[in-house]
């Protein structure tokens, strides 16, 4: 009876017959039957010639028959010599193969696999990049096939295979095939894929600082991680990539290459993008800083080309960005948007980083550039909670040193002018917190407690200027409720008796006052000077403390020039003729009239007091010397 037993060739089921049939007869002048050669004759390749000619003549059938047609089609992708690379005609043979039977492109994805596995053991890397290409021209052939999933999973594997093999070729070479993985758009969802193990992988290669290949591997990892990210966020099925233990992995990543210096640290510094126009050179090697910042950008959702639809001036003039940035993002249009839950578990680990590595330091270069980045990157509306999230750190620093503060500060200064025009609501809340903020930093100033007096005033100087920012950016009407606001948090001026640290909080709230003050333009005079808003301004100009008085009158030559006439007149201490001066008159509308009717009493009536006390003041210098 016959048995059964595994062809060694084509791994499927035989018949084995038994010795006594008449098949296990043998020809005259010949050695072999079928028993002697399953058993003990095919052992080596060089054999293989004899062992077939031995079967044909006794009729018996042959190994390769037996094997699958997609095996053999996958077979005659390799070539017979090793310096030879994929041959393209048998390709396109399985291709048309794989597309004509889609039920059997799961079975020659993992055929390669165990191939590619095997040379990659036996140090074949000739063979294991074809069986990659093989893979990755099935994959975008075959991309709206059923069995595409399956498929999927096997292209993973592979890519799992080759990044374990701790080659710095065969790393490289599995990131590349992972981003066309990427871009592959799948018809049908896979429930049960993770990416854990090439977030940790990529993560990994982004901090390799050891050998030649260093750069090339620290590349290879970003682009593994802009891969993970964009086929992670274009699908609803995959939420995890936002979660903690991710962030915690790909943030760092991305910043510590973005710190690094580049190649093109050696171009002279005077070198910018706006230098010239964009001319793409593909033979230039992109860098790790170009790559760590496109990936940023892309993780907080906006493609970077919509940043540079602004100015050139939101970029630092000092800051070197890299000619292939241009190159790669012009041809490469992201449609992904970071969600609004999805901000805070970005925004966690770059506030940990910039901590734990000290980028708060003045000047924070690097900070400012990292949060422009991710507030152009960021739908517009979103952008408050950016500025929020600083804001609260800013609160965890209270007690830190004023260096740190500084450096926030700076950050704030810089980036609220970009948000300025979409916080809405939140404008006030926003405001109060850096009120808050400059008043805790007085009554900090003041306690004796203050170590370093002159970095503390730096400190809040860096808050004024803040908010002195954060109103450029505004509209007239809101500028107008940041001054009337502003002046709601001075202290009464009724009370004689002031707590301690309120005379150099009026000093303080009157110079964001003016800070405020210059970047308006006032259209007419009773928008801006509302009944409220004069009482205040008129009994600041009359308090003891001279600067107070100073800035205050500052303040009114700002809201009043409305032609830039002060600058013809803040350097003459006197003026005889006015007309000689050539300064810009216009006629006075008649909401102006009506208004300088109502209150031209109690201006004139604060100047003259404010004469009267100076000539005083000289009196009593004058007594004191003929004393």
């Amino acid at each position: 009876m016959p048995s059964q037993f595994t062809c060694a060739w084509c791994a499927s089921s035989h018949d084995r017959l038994s010795a006594d049939t008449s098949r296990e007869e043998q020809r005259p002048g010949n050695n072999w039957s079928w028993p002697t050669i399953v058993c003990n004759s095919i052992y080596c390749l060089s054999l293989w010639q004899s062992v077939k000619r031995s079967a044909e003549m006794n009729d018996l059938c042959c190994c390769t028959p037996c094997k699958p047609r997609y095996r053999r089609l996958v077979d005659s992708i390799y070539p017979s010599a090793i310096t030879d690379g994929l041959i393209s005609s048998n390709m396109q043979k399985l291709i048309f193969y794989a597309i004509s039977h889609p039920e059997k492109l799961e079975r020659i994805g993992e055929y390669l696999v165990s191939r590619m596995c095997r040379d990659l053991g036996r140090l074949r890397y000739v063979q294991v990049k074809i069986a990659v290409e093989a893979m990755d021209q099935l994959l975008q052939s075959c991309h709206s096939s059923p069995s595409l999933p399956h498929f999927s999973e096997n292209h993973l594997k592979m890519v799992q295979k080759l990044l374990e093999s701790n080659n710095p070729k065969m790393e490289q070479l599995a990131t590349e095939s992972f981003v066309t993985f990427s871009n592959i758009e799948e018809s049908s969802p896979s429930y049960d894929r993770q990416y854990d193990f090439f977030i940790s992988k990529f993560s990994q290669m982004c901090h390799a600082t050891y050998g030649d290949d260093s750069r090339k591997i620290r590349c290879a990892g970003l682009k593994g991680l802009r891969g993970v990210v964009w086929k992670s966020v274009t699908d609803d099925l995959h939420p995890n990539i936002w979660e903690k233990q991710h962030m915690d992995k790909i943030v760092p990543s991305i910043l510590f290459n973005l710190q690094e210096p580049d190649q093109s640290d050696d171009l002279p510094k005077s070198s910018t993008l706006f230098d010239g126009p964009f001319i793409e050179d593909p033979s230039r090697e992109e860098g790790p800083r170009a790559l760590s910042d496109r990936c940023l950008r892309e993780l907080m959702g906006k493609n970077v080309l919509s940043c540079f639809s602004f100015s050139p001036e939101i970029w630092l003039p000092t800051w070197s960005v890299d000619l292939e940035c241009f190159s790669a993002i012009s041809t490469h249009l992201i449609s992904v948007r970071a969600s609004f839950g999805s901000l805070r578990a970005v925004m966690e680990p770059v506030l940990k980083h910039m901590d734990l590595h000290e980028h708060w330091k003045p000047p924070p270069v690097f900070a400012i550039h990292v949060f422009r980045a991710i507030i152009y990157s960021i739908q517009s509306q979103n952008s408050y909670f950016v500025i929020q999230e600083l804001i609260n750190h800013l609160d965890s620093m209270s007690c830190a040193d004023a260096t740190i503060r500084i450096g926030i500060a700076t950050v704030l200064g810089n980036i609220v002018s970009i948000a300025g025009t979409s916080i809405g609501p939140l404008l006030l809340s926003i405001f109060n917190s850096l009120l808050k903020h400059l008043r805790t930093s007085v009554d900090f100033k003041r306690s004796g407690k203050c170590r370093n007096i002159e970095a503390e005033k730096m400190y809040q100087e860096a808050l004024i200027n803040a908010m002195g920012d954060f109103a450029n950016a505004l509209p007239d009407y809101q500028k107008v409720e940041m001054m009337m606001f502003t002046v709601g948090n001075i202290p009464s001026l009724d009370e004689k008796r002031f707590r301690k640290g309120d005379e150099f909080l009026q000093h303080v709230l009157v110079k964001t006052l003016l800070k405020v003050a210059t970047k308006y333009r006032t259209a007419y005079l009773a928008t801006v000077f509302t009944d409220s808003f004069l009482r205040t301004l008129i009994q600041l100009a009359l308090v003891n403390d001279p600067q107070v008085r100073l800035d205050t009158q500052r303040t009114f030559h700002t809201l009043l020039d409305r032609h830039d006439n002060l600058s013809h007149l803040s350097h003459l201490p006197y003026v005889l003729d006015v007309s000689d001066l050539q300064l810009t008159v216009e006629k006075c509308c008649r909401a102006d009239q009506m208004f300088m009717r109502k209150h031209i009493h109690d201006i004139t009536h604060m100047l003259f007091r404010l004469v009267i006390w100076k000539i005083g003041l000289v009196f009593e210098r004058a007594s004191r010397k003929l004393e």
